[in-house]
């Protein structure tokens, strides 16, 4: 067995559900992790999941409140707001539901970023111009950067 990283959980060749990464010895006959260096590497969804934060979100940038039409939380959908420190929005949205139609209010940016992880995504970047409505595929994660 063997494990890379900090603290011996984010890289393994077993199914740990802490694991951000897993490999696997292409060549079963070694088994030597000393001298194999055939792996083939694996990266579940939870890894694409925490990106979305720690890609985007650094030291220095300010958590800014937004507020959401849904007051009763019917349309399940979780979200964090960052402010960078050159003026850029980052929205982090998470979709626990069936896909849903969101509309940015009130922000005056000229250019948006997005990435998605879906079921059938694993980190889907679009670049463009600004878009006052965003779609969110159900059972999503998407972070939106705005800037100008």
């Amino acid at each position: 067995m063997l494990y890379l990283g900090h603290g011996g959980w984010e890289v393994s060749d077993e199914d740990f559900n802490s694991s951000l990464v897993y490999y696997d010895i292409d060549d079963k006959n070694t088994q030597n992790d000393l001298t194999d260096d055939t792996y083939t590497f694996t990266v579940p969804k939870r890894y694409y999941a925490l990106k979305h934060y720690s890609y985007f979100i650094s030291e220095g940038d300010k958590r800014v409140q937004i507020s959401s039409s849904d007051a009763l939380g019917l349309k399940k959908l979780d979200y964090s707001a960052f402010i960078k420190p050159d003026g850029s929005l980052i929205v982090v949205i998470i979709n626990a539901d069936k896909p849903q139609k969101i509309q940015l209010k009130s922000v005056h940016y000229e250019y948006m970023d997005t990435v998605l992880t879906t079921s059938e995504y694993d980190w889907k970047v679009e670049n463009g111009k600004f878009k006052r409505d965003i779609i969110i595929p159900s059972n999503s994660i998407i972070t939106v950067r705005l800037y100008n």
